[in-house]
């Protein structure tokens, strides 16, 4: 009697060469195949091989006939007639079918084997947040983030984790203590289907406007999350880098990877191309329009300047500057002041001002000297935008005047904020706004001044009250930070953009993330939702409301006087205006040539 155990001791002794040989045999001399008896197979098959018994080979040919009529490896040899014969094909199969079973039976015995737990020294300074991460390994994006779940013990705690994939569930331990986390399956909401690069307010059609890296603009109501309209490949397959609007809010400004911007209407038209890069591809972090020209800078120390004069052809050609090149590493942002006060940021920290109408550099802003050496390059020599001193947003706080304490606000690397005063040309404060740890951060002031939001790589936005932040000069810098208003997570991933709006008597923020989603949110922290979701939201119903109204109707309510439902807040500088923009069909394709030319941007 054989058994499969002793087939199996022959088959595993065998090597490749070893099969080509089996191979061999069963090719008469001319190349055609034939079949073998079982005397034949065991003479030629132990001769020529060379390696096992003539019984270990007969028992192998009694193994493919049994399986091949009866099924079964259980053999009895007296059964197996001369006449029997076998090609190679049965053979083959055979083998190929012994090699499955054995694969599929390792794969049933074998277990993980495990080495003794080592205590691993803790590389962290501080204390670790006990906060659990979920990444997407493929996208490299961190899904979900759980606080709160670890609960309090002493410092020498032991954690394990285990992830059952196939079910779903986490598994996690805490010296004697096992918890159990099951995941509840949703469906992913996202605004765009790429990471979103920019989002605006246009306060004219009352609608957010957002980009995304394949080049496609979407229109969104406000009051409702609904999409209005979509504009695809605007720049062709050219990353949508940042967007502006003229002061009308008719014209859309888009600056792409190709190193163009062109300038649209809100019925997807091409008016304008803008010559920026030259020809080339480049880096586009801002686009800054003031009253006769236009600004494209990020990729060089110098930023390049339209004239609106040049806007009489569909084709638009860059002019000189005439302040030269003042700056000494790339120029990343710009903010202006009317009548004339223009500033720029750089890489290594610099702020220069400028006077916008005769286009000469005034004075130099810096940060603390010792600060300087922490300027790096990044890889392959490129510049590094989360260098901790780089100047990444600018913004003018509206309603205050360089006579007084901080004008002017600037963030970048290391999650720091900085208050200037432009006429002192000196820092006067700055506060770590995020953990320095995840780099470079973005930032937008609210239209009255009086609020700063600034949002991380983690999808993090926080809301600063500095209304009464440093409104008086004081002799050193100030590390105190203003009062936190709200912190709040709206995103997933990397917050590239924010901006704030006063959509009726709502004083709202806008942010943009690489997680494709465009979020609205209230000052104070609460979600309104994600542009794009299945189920709308209604801003005509109670929410909270900005600030300073709710600030101003506790008292009015403790007095039994109530306040007007639809007051609104002055708002230096933001124009209300209502109106609706058209709805415009989906997919309409972007990417072609300017067409009607104008002579003027706005009035």
């Amino acid at each position: 009697m054989g058994t499969r155990m002793e087939v199996a001791q022959l088959e595993e002794r065998m090597n490749i060469e070893d099969y080509r040989k089996l191979q061999g045999l069963f090719l008469d001399s001319s190349g055609s195949p034939r079949p073998l008896s079982r005397t034949e197979f065991v003479d030629l098959a132990w001769s020529s091989v060379g390696r096992g018994s003539k019984e270990e080979y007969g028992l192998l040919f009694d193994s493919v006939v049994f399986t091949q009529e009866h099924g079964s490896l259980l053999l009895d040899v007296d059964a197996i007639k001369e006449e029997e014969r076998v090609d190679w094909g049965g053979l083959s199969s055979f083998l190929l079918q012994e090699l499955s079973d054995k694969v599929k039976n390792s794969r049933t015995r074998s277990g993980p084997r495990w080495k003794p737990v080592r205590t691993l020294t803790c590389p962290h300074r501080d204390p670790v947040q006990k906060v659990l991460c979920l990444w997407d390994i493929s996208r490299q994006l961190c899904v979900h983030r759980l606080a709160g779940v670890f609960p309090k013990t002493q410092e020498d705690t032991h954690t394990l984790l285990f992830l059952h994939e196939e079910q779903h569930l986490l598994f996690l331990s805490f010296n004697s203590l096992l918890l159990l986390l099951e995941r509840k399956e949703e469906e992913e909401r996202s605004s765009h289907e790429h990471p979103v690069t920019c989002v605006l307010y246009n306060s004219l059609f009352r609608q957010a406007v957002s980009s995304d890296s394949a080049s496609s603009v979407i229109c969104w109501r406000v009051d409702t999350g609904q999409k209005v309209k979509q504009f695809r490949r605007c720049h062709g397959n050219a990353e949508i880098s940042t967007m502006a609007l003229d002061g009308t809010q008719t014209r859309l400004f888009t600056a792409g990877a190709d190193g163009e911007v062109k300038v649209w209407d809100f019925n997807g038209r091409c008016l304008h191309r803008m010559n920026a890069g030259l020809g080339r591809s480049v880096d586009i972090s801002q686009v800054l329009l003031l009253r006769r020209s236009v600004l494209v800078m990020g990729w060089d120390r110098m930023f390049t300047v339209f004239r609106l004069h040049s806007f009489s052809q569909s084709y638009v050609e860059p002019s000189e500057w005439k302040g030269g090149v003042q700056h000494r590493s790339n120029v990343l942002c710009a903010a202006f002041q009317p009548p004339q006060t223009l500033v720029t940021g750089s890489y290594d920290g610099e702020i220069i001002e400028w006077n916008s109408s005769t286009e000469n550099a005034l004075k130099k802003l810096q940060p603390l000297t010792e600060h300087r050496e922490d300027t790096h390059l990044g890889v392959n020599g490129k510049e590094d935008a989360d260098n901790s001193i780089a100047v990444t947003r600018l913004f003018f706080i509206p309603g205050r005047t360089p006579k007084g304490g901080a004008d002017l606000v600037s963030c970048g690397g290391s999650g720091v904020v900085r208050l200037w005063n432009s006429a002192h040309s000196r820092l006067v404060g700055q506060f770590t706004a995020h953990n320095s740890d995840l780099g470079s951060i973005v930032m937008t002031v609210s239209p009255c001044g009086k609020y700063v939001v600034t949002a991380d790589r983690e999808g993090t936005l926080k809301t600063w009250d500095i209304e009464h932040y440093y409104l008086e000069l004081h002799d050193g810098i100030t590390d105190e930070p203003p009062k936190l208003l709200s912190s709040f997570r709206p995103h997933l991933d990397r917050v590239m953009h924010l901006e704030t709006c006063l959509h009726g008597n709502r004083l709202l923020v806008l942010s943009a993330s690489s997680d494709c989603s465009v979020a609205l949110s209230y000052l104070r922290g609460d979600n309104v939702g994600l542009f794009g979701q299945e189920e709308q939201w209604c801003l005509e119903r109670t929410g909270p409301l900005h600030p300073q109204q709710e600030a101003e109707r506790k008292p009015r309510e403790e007095g039994g006087e109530r306040s007007p439902p639809n007051e609104t807040l002055p708002d230096p500088g933001t124009s209300a205006g209502g109106g609706e923009g058209g709805v415009k069909d989906e997919g309409e394709d972007c990417g072609s040539n300017a067409g009607d030319s104008r002579k003027h941007l706005s009035r």
